[in-house]
């Protein structure tokens, strides 16, 4: 069984119904051939391609696959201002959003304020006042400064190296 919606969620015909089209009311359950048989009478009467493509893909003549490009080129033929449309409708969200989080931004800042960072040689901390003793103002470097970084030896030339190095050494030299 099917469900099929008396006033066609899709449709151009019942446009001005609204909300009304997802009343349970106008909802009724069909066998595949009666939806449709429906759908091809809705096409019949209002030219609507859609139940074409429902009615096709319903009786088998055409696989989702098929009926999804079907749908979606009627619908850009009914609809051809709508990707310039959305453009600039999303521009001017997009504009809204930015304003709203640079808004949203500064209040969080004067709430919070700039934390200033601490650090105790071991840990970093954002923090109104100093943490603890032993906490000195500014931030450890992200690195911990230079890293030492281990040593190999080639086992065929002896030459030394950084181990990260030496398979690269190994596969063009030896």
């Amino acid at each position: 069984m099917h469900l099929h919606h008396m006033l066609p969620k899709h449709s151009l015909y019942f446009d001005y119904l609204g909300d009304v089209k997802e009343d349970p009311y106008y909802k009724v359950l069909l066998t595949v051939e009666g939806h449709s048989c429906q759908h091809d009478i809705l096409y019949r009467v209002f030219h609507f391609e859609g139940d074409r493509i429902a009615r096709d893909t319903l009786l088998g003549h055409l696989t989702r696959e098929e009926a999804i490009p079907q749908a979606r080129a009627d619908w850009i033929r009914r609809n051809p201002t709508h990707h310039s449309e959305a453009g600039k409708k999303g521009a001017k969200a997009r504009a809204k959003l930015v304003d709203l989080s640079r808004k949203l931004g500064e209040e969080w800042g004067k709430k919070v304020g700039k934390l200033p960072w601490w650090n105790n040689g071991i840990i970093n901390k954002r923090f109104h006042s100093k943490p603890g003793p032993d906490f000195v103002k500014g931030r450890l470097p992200l690195w911990g400064g230079k890293r030492e970084q281990s040593k190999s030896t080639c086992p065929h030339c002896g030459k030394e190296m950084t181990t990260t190095n030496l398979s690269r050494h190994i596969a063009a030299r030896h």
